[in-house]
């Protein structure tokens, strides 16, 4: 009686952890980014790069919805062009939170492919903005060196918010995936930017990861 109760333990326990796991799947990711602006201005694309952990949840039983939610670091910016072929250089490091809905299907045992789309938020955690040899001022800004972009002098919000979407492709545990986001809020308070709106950020990502 001990043994079967024994082994009706074990076999629970391990339904147990086995439904965790198809329920709640951790993971972490990294690779390479080119970001740029979101206005007229915004001239030449700049490399960055994305750093990041989170996790597969699995909402409903016998579904392929899950919530992706994931906390990253990242590294993009800006060149935007000024008077006389001048340019002006940005760049921020973002400690960023994103929580994306996505469907998730399996060809087969061994493989996963995800479509995901929600929103992000991100805090600018440091950054340095400067201009063309030459330069000093540009709209009232100070660029004639290496400025703190989240400074007083550029000014820029630390805050930032936009929309997210991803594809991966899985292959046991390992995967690579492709991300494109864009920020709906003005980050340049001081009007860096010609561009009335403001600016704002838009970057592709490309990326490897495993899932535990």
């Amino acid at each position: 009686m001990r043994k079967l109760l024994l082994l009706l333990t074990i076999w629970g326990i391990t339904n147990t952890l086995s439904a965790q796991e198809k329920t709640f799947a951790p993971f972490v990711k990294g690779g390479v980014l080119i970001s740029n602006g979101t206005t007229s201005d915004s001239q030449e694309a700049l490399w960055g790069y994305n750093l990041g952990v989170g996790a597969y949840i699995h909402l409903f039983k016998n579904s392929s919805l899950y919530a992706v939610p994931s906390l990253e670091i990242k590294r993009k910016g800006a060149r935007l062009s000024a008077q006389y072929d001048a340019e002006i250089t940005t760049k921020c490091l973002y400690l960023q939170l994103t929580a994306d809905l996505a469907r998730r299907f399996h060809p087969n045992r061994n493989q996963a492919i995800s479509f995901g789309l929600g929103p992000y938020m991100a805090y600018g955690v440091s950054g340095k903005t400067y201009g063309s040899p030459g330069m000093y001022l540009y709209n009232g800004v100070p660029v004639d060196r290496r400025y703190d972009t989240f400074g007083t002098e550029i000014g820029f919000e630390r805050w930032d918010a936009g929309i997210h979407t991803f594809m991966e492709y899985e292959l046991k545990k390992f995967f690579i995936g492709t991300s494109f986001e864009v920020g709906a809020v003005s980050v340049d308070r001081r009007r860096l930017s010609f561009n009335r709106n403001g600016l704002s950020f838009m970057d592709f990502n490309l990326y490897l990861g495993y899932q535990f």
